[in-house]
């Protein structure tokens, strides 16, 4: 089963997608930009042309453009669970235009700082920018500081993940990068003003609502 939205929130209309499936399977992916797979339970693989790479619970991983084959492992009586954000070019940077291998370089360490709690440092590191550098090249493109950029990035997909799925709190935190729940939970409520088992709650109920009026109305008719 595959649930997909588009949220306004989320690095301006990005998709998600959430997958549950119960039996092995393979999954057909082709991405005209960026995908940032979320390997919550089971055992994953991605093919293609630049060759194998396997998926590690609540680590990242990053596809660049192409079309991918996802092998996809469950045990018996288990779950295999995966989220996975479609990030397209002008989303991140306003153009869609071809770009040079040093802004390949920014725009994969930029995935990389949405995808996981990663220093700065580290970033600028991949792009082989100075520190410095690198934090005024990320003003000129986003006019805050990364910092602060990619925690409400995190924060958003986090968002996102609790209104189309019931993972725990725990997960969600693990997944956006977050190791500590407890700050998790307390930056969270800082930016939306209630915490993610609230969130979660008042979602369900909504679910559940709309389920009755759903039989009611079938009821009258």
């Amino acid at each position: 089963m595959i649930s997909k939205i588009n949220s306004s929130e989320l690095l301006r209309d990005v998709s998600l997608e959430y997958i549950h499936i119960t039996n092995d399977t393979i999954l057909e992916l082709t991405t005209s930009c960026y995908d940032i797979l979320y390997l919550v339970n089971g055992e994953c693989r991605v093919d293609d042309d630049k060759g194998v790479v396997r998926l590690s619970k609540y680590s990242p991983t990053i596809l660049h453009a192409g079309f991918h084959s996802i092998v996809c492992h469950v045990g018996d009586d288990a779950l295999f669970e995966l989220v996975i954000i479609h990030v397209e070019r002008r989303e991140l940077f306003n153009c869609a235009t071809e770009v040079s291998r040093e802004q390949q370089r920014f725009e994969t360490a930029v995935l990389k700082g949405v995808a996981s709690n990663i220093s700065v440092e580290d970033l600028s590191s991949m792009c082989y920018l100075s520190v410095s550098t690198f934090k005024r090249r990320f003003h000129d493109y986003y006019h805050i500081p990364p910092h602060r950029w990619f925690l409400c990035r995190r924060l958003e997909i986090a968002s996102a993940i609790l209104h189309k799925t019931s993972l725990p709190t725990f997960t969600i935190a693990r997944l956006c990068g977050f190791i500590n729940v407890s700050h998790f939970i307390a930056t969270f409520k800082r930016r939306y003003g209630t915490t993610p088992s609230r969130l979660m709650r008042r979602e369900a109920g909504c679910v559940k609502l709309s389920s009755l009026s759903s039989r009611l109305s079938s009821q009258i008719g």
